[in-house]
C-alpha cells in the first residue's frame, strides 16, 4: 500500500527530525526488557490507592522475576564456559563436569587418604556434587579421584591448626559408611576457612536440610524446560540445576521454598512408588560409574552408588548393559558389574480395619480383651520378638 508506506515515512520524519527510524524504535522494547521493572516501580510509586495499583504491583513482580531469570541464564552461560575450560584441562575424564553441578572453588591442597598416609600435592576442583582430585601436569591435570560428597561428611581438624608450619591447617572428609576417608591440608588458616565454607555450601546444595519436608523426596535437578516453582510460582532460574525435583510427586521448587511447599500428594508411605510404577527390571548401583572404562561406540550412562536404574537391554553374559535413570530419564550404557538387582519393596497389608486384629499386644492383654466375649471368639495379635509374626488367642 503506497499510501500507508508514505504515511509511515512521514511519521518517522516527525520523530526527532527523522533521527530514529520506525524499525529502530520497534526493537527498543526488546532491548530494554531488563529495565521494565524499574519503570514499573517508578510508576507504582506515583500511583495512588486505586484498583489499578494491584495490577501494577503484579506486573512489577512478574518483570522482576523475568529479569532475575534472564540474569541467571547469562551467569550460567559464563559458568558453563568455565566448566568447559576445566573439562578440556583434565586428562582421562570421561564424564561431563556439568553433571556435577556448579563449580564452587578450585586450587592446590595437600591430600592424605586414610589408606595412604603420605601427604600428596593435589589440585582440587570442588563442585556441588563431587570434589575432583587431580595431579598437576604443567598446564593440564591428571585425574586421580572423584569423591562423591553425598557419601561423606566434613569435620574440622583443630589439632593441626596449632602447628605454625605451612600446609598444617586441615579438615576431614569422613565416609558415612566407614569406607576410605580423606584429609585435606591448606596453606593458611584463611585458606582453610574458605575451603570449608565452600564444602558446606556444596553439601547443603546436594542434600538440603529440608529435602524431605512434608513427605517429599527432593533432589537437585536440571529442568529441560522453563519451569516455575510450585510454592512461590516464580521461575526456577538458570539453565542447569535450577532447583529441586520431588521424585515422588514430580513438583519442582527453589531451595528456599523446600519448607513451604504443600505436602507431597503421594504421601509418606509411597517412597518406593517409582520402583513399582516404572516398567522394566530395576537395578541399584553398587559403585560409582563416571564413564571410565567407556562402552565401545555407545553413549555413557553415569551414576552414583545407590541410584536406581531401569534396565532396558542386557544379556546376562554381556559386560555392558543399557539402562535409564529413574529420576532424570537419561539413558545409556554402563558396566553390568556396577549394579545389582534392586530389592522389591514388600508392602504389608493393613489389618487394623478388621475387628479380629488386636495389633501388637502380649498374650495376657489379648486374654483380657476376650473376657467380655462369648466362647469361640478369637483375636489375631502381632508379635515382634518371636520368629512367627502373628499368633492367635481364642476364648
Amino acid at each position: 500500500n503506497i499510501f500507508f508506506f508514505s504515511f509511515l515515512q512521514e511519521c518517522s520524519m516527525k520523530v526527532q527530525d527523522g533521527k530514529f527510524k520506525l524499525q529502530d524504535l520497534m526493537v527498543i522494547p526488546m532491548q530494554r526488557v531488563l529495565k521494565y521493572h524499574l519503570l514499573l516501580k517508578e510508576l507504582l510509586s506515583h500511583t495512588s490507592d486505586c484498583p489499578e495499583r494491584q495490577t501494577l504491583r503484579e506486573a512489577l513482580e512478574a518483570m522482576q522475576d523475568l529479569a532475575m531469570y534472564i540474569n541467571e541464564v547469562k551467569r550460567d552461560k559464563e559458568t558453563l564456559k568455565k566448566i568447559s575450560e576445566f573439562q578440556n584441562s583434565i586428562e582421562n575424564l570421561q564424564v561431563k563436569l556439568e553433571e556435577f553441578g556448579r563449580p564452587k572453588i578450585d586450587g592446590e591442597l595437600k591430600v592424605r587418604s586414610m589408606v595412604n598416609q603420605a601427604k600428596q600435592d593435589r589440585y582440587l576442583f570442588l563442585f556441588d556434587k563431587v570434589v575432583i582430585v587431580c595431579k598437576r601436569k604443567g598446564y593440564s591435570y591428571e585425574l586421580k579421584e572423584i569423591i562423591e560428597l553425598l557419601s561423606h561428611k566434613m569435620t574440622d581438624d583443630p589439632m593441626n591448626n596449632k602447628d605454625i608450619k605451612k600446609w598444617s591447617y586441615g579438615f576431614f572428609l569422613v565416609h558415612l559408611q566407614g569406607k576410605q576417608g580423606f584429609q585435606f591440608f591448606c596453606k593458611t588458616d584463611d585458606m582453610k576457612r574458605k575451603w570449608m565454607e565452600q564444602f558446606e555450601m556444596a553439601m547443603s546444595n546436594i542434600k538440603p536440610e529440608k529435602a524431605n519436608a512434608n513427605h517429599h523426596n527432593f533432589q537437585m535437578f536440571t529442568f529441560e524446560k522453563t519451569t516455575s516453582c510450585k510454592a512461590c510460582k516464580m521461575f526456577l532460574r538458570g539453565t542447569f540445576y535450577q532447583g529441586y525435583y520431588c521424585s515422588k510427586c514430580g513438583v519442582g521448587v527453589h531451595k528456599e521454598c523446600l519448607e513451604t511447599i504443600n505436602a507431597c500428594k503421594m504421601g509418606p508411605s509411597d517412597d518406593m512408588d517409582p520402583l513399582i510404577t516404572v516398567y522394566g527390571p530395576k537395578m541399584v548401583a553398587i559403585q560409582n560409574y563416571y564413564g571410565n572404562p567407556a562402552p565401545p561406540g555407545k553413549p555413557v550412562l553415569t551414576f552414583q552408588t545407590g541410584e536406581v536404574i531401569e534396565l532396558l537391554r542386557g544379556d546376562p553374559d554381556s559386560p555392558w548393559w543399557e539402562g535409564r535413570m529413574l529420576l532424570t530419564k537419561k539413558s545409556g550404557y554402563f558396566p553390568s558389574s556396577s549394579v545389582k538387582p534392586c530389592p522389591v519393596p514388600m508392602i504389608r497389608p493393613d489389618y487394623s480395619k478388621y475387628p479380629w486384629f488386636a495389633g501388637n499386644v502380649e498374650r495376657p492383654q489379648a486374654d483380657n480383651l476376650l473376657k467380655a466375649h462369648v466362647s469361640g471368639t478369637y483375636l489375631i495379635r502381632e508379635r515382634t520378638a518371636e520368629s512367627e509374626r502373628f499368633a492367635i488367642s481364642i476364648k
